[in-house]
């Protein structure tokens, strides 16, 4: 059964006049999904507005979500907060670490220059006393995956968006040694332009790393 809405635009409406100037309130009911929507103009800019009403109505137990429609600025109080459960770190370390082996062996075959055993077990048995001729490979390909996927990270830290650390996908016995890594998004970013922030700030970073290893390549060729 849907419980109906127990805030009244008396609670609301001064909470959401700091930030914006409102043009119409409409009151919501639990079948439309929020306690109430305001239309107007922002007073400010929308990231500051966000934090300051967030912080505001978090006592209420509502979220505000900002969107904009037919040119004006729409603030929709949703009930419920949003908190994001612990990660289990142990994976991410794990993954990391059978990762970093996977690359150390992929630079490794890379490298190997004895006659290859047709059978997997015999090919990683020839290899393993090689596995540090993979060092340069692993690292550089460690260094740019991991920032790209810290770019992501650290952007989302600083918008205070609840995110996971990488998860790194290890793939032995493959030409890159790995599928690539991602992190998760535990709540959902405040607006457009932080979600924007987060998206470029990955390959951003994994380009800044990558040209120098390249040119390193390209020289020692």
């Amino acid at each position: 059964m849907l419980e109906p809405n127990t805030h009244s635009a008396e609670t609301l409406t001064p909470l959401v006049e700091r930030i914006l100037l409102i043009e119409d309130v409409t009151m919501g009911r639990a079948e439309v999904g929020f306690a109430a929507r305001y239309r107007g103009k922002l007073r400010k800019d929308s990231i500051e507005a966000y934090d300051e009403l967030a912080k505001a109505v978090a006592p209420l137990r509502l979220t505000p979500v900002f969107r904009v429609e037919d040119e004006r600025h729409v603030v929709l109080l949703m009930d419920g907060l949003i908190e994001p459960r612990p990660s289990k770190v142990w994976v991410n370390i794990v993954l990391a670490i059978v990762t970093a082996a996977s690359l150390l062996l992929a630079g490794a075959l890379y490298d190997f220059e004895g006659p290859a055993p047709a059978d997997t077990l015999g090919l990683l048995g020839a290899v393993l006393p090689h596995l540090l001729d993979g060092l340069p490979f692993a690292l550089s390909m460690a260094s740019i995956l991991g920032a790209h996927e810290f770019g992501h990270y650290l952007a989302a830290r600083y918008h205070k968006t609840a995110v996971s650390l990488p998860y790194f996908l290890p793939m032995p016995f493959s030409p890159l040694g790995t599928l690539g890594a991602f992190i998760q998004l535990k709540a959902p970013p405040r607006n457009l332009r932080v979600l924007h922030d987060i998206g470029v700030a990955g390959p951003l970073a994994g380009l800044v790393v990558t040209i120098p290893i390249l040119i390193i390549w390209i020289d020692d060729l």
